[in-house]
């Protein structure tokens, strides 16, 4: 990749406090996670804080679920994961809990489809679930670590599809789209734009691109946020976190490429090992992003 076609201009989002994330909804609310002058973080979906207690406090990470929300922790360091806890909950508008899960350990994504499905993407090595003794989640013997990418579970704790045995082999799955057209992840499969139904694996496409963190889909143009290489003046970086690709889904082909820059025109911040934006999340023909901290809420609109 040797030139860029545009710029594509993120616009900021009102001040909503120091936003550790965030996410636009298929309803187009906006969910964001919020962290107070004391540290504690805050849920809140449109004007309405929910109020959490017990074990649900643990969460850091959250989705719509129908009417209800999705909240799950995300690792926190200092604590073990265990099959017997739960690390996910549904709860309704009031925090009252209506379910408790458990997607196992190292757990990258999480995002909630039209139709309640809970997609889960997973980093390596990781023990996803509780499984018989002598066998894993797909009834095979002597596999104590493997690599399932990506999981459909559904409400209840039960997963139906795992990519790394229905699908291709992977080690990590990095973002998912839940949108209108489709669920669309980014994986580090060897056609890493993938698109997935209730039923497994519907298709991939691009190759040899590396660093993706988002992606936007509009039903044909998947829109990739991440690390390419372009031509670089001297003592500029090969690689930047500001690169945008659009592939054709169908036909796998590039169909046009950019860079990502500030409201203001700036480009986004580079060099050393400090990432430019705390979070990037895609749903639907948006990408959602962090800046900063405080954190500053930003959205790219396609």
């Amino acid at each position: 990749m040797s030139s860029v076609d545009r710029v594509y201009r993120l616009r900021a989002l009102p001040d909503y406090g120091n936003v550790s994330a965030w996410k636009p909804t298929l309803s187009r609310a906006v969910l964001r996670t919020v962290v107070d002058d004391s540290g504690m973080v805050e849920f809140w979906d449109g004007n309405l804080c929910l109020q959490l207690s017990g074990d649900v406090v643990w969460a850091r990470h959250w989705d719509r679920i129908g009417d209800s929300y999705l909240l799950y922790s995300g690792r926190e360091p200092g604590r073990d994961w265990a099959p017997e806890r739960p690390e996910a909950w549904i709860v309704d508008a009031d925090g009252v809990v209506e379910a408790e899960l458990n997607f196992g350990r190292c757990v990258q994504a999480v995002a909630v489809d039209a139709e309640r499905n809970i997609w889960v993407g997973y980093m390596d090595n990781a023990i996803p679930w509780p499984y018989p003794d002598g066998a894993d989640a797909t009834g095979r013997s002597g596999v104590e670590y493997w690599h399932p990418g990506l999981v459909r579970w559904d409400e209840y704790g039960k997963f139906h599809w795992v990519f790394a045995v229905d699908g291709a082999m992977v080690s990590t799955c990095v973002s998912i789209n839940p949108g209108p057209h489709g669920v669309i992840a980014v994986t580090d499969a060897d056609q890493p734009v993938v698109r997935v139904g209730i039923e497994g694996l519907l298709g991939g496409c691009a190759r040899g691109l590396a660093g993706l963190n988002a992606v936007a889909f509009d039903g044909q143009v998947a829109t990739l946020l991440g690390k390419f290489e372009f031509s670089r003046r001297r003592r500029e970086s090969s690689y930047r976190h500001d690169a945008i690709t659009r592939i054709d889904v169908e036909t796998g082909e590039v169909v046009g490429t950019g860079r990502l820059v500030m409201p203001d025109g700036q480009l986004l911040a580079q060099g050393g090992r400090i990432p430019p934006y705390r979070m990037a999340v895609g749903r639907g023909n948006t990408i959602a992003m962090v800046f900063g901290n405080p954190g500053v809420a930003h959205v790219l609109e396609l």
